[in-house]
């Protein structure tokens, strides 16, 4: 089951505002957790085609 949480003690919990983090908590976080950023892996599409291929065909 879902439960329900008003929105300000939403915003409360995650230190925010409707209308974002202040600067001042940006920063924070940033220094906490880093860039929100996603690391590349490398061959990434030509690694699932490959694997898929030798699913189907065995290795090539």
């Amino acid at each position: 089951m879902v439960e329900r949480i008003p929105l300000e003690e939403v915003f409360e919990l995650l230190k925010c505002t409707k209308e974002g983090l202040t600067t001042q908590e940006g920063e924070q976080r940033l220094q906490i957790f880093g860039p929100n950023k996603l690391e590349e892996k490398k061959g990434g599409g030509r690694k699932i085609v490959n694997d898929n291929i030798c699913t189907f065909y065995g290795n090539v």
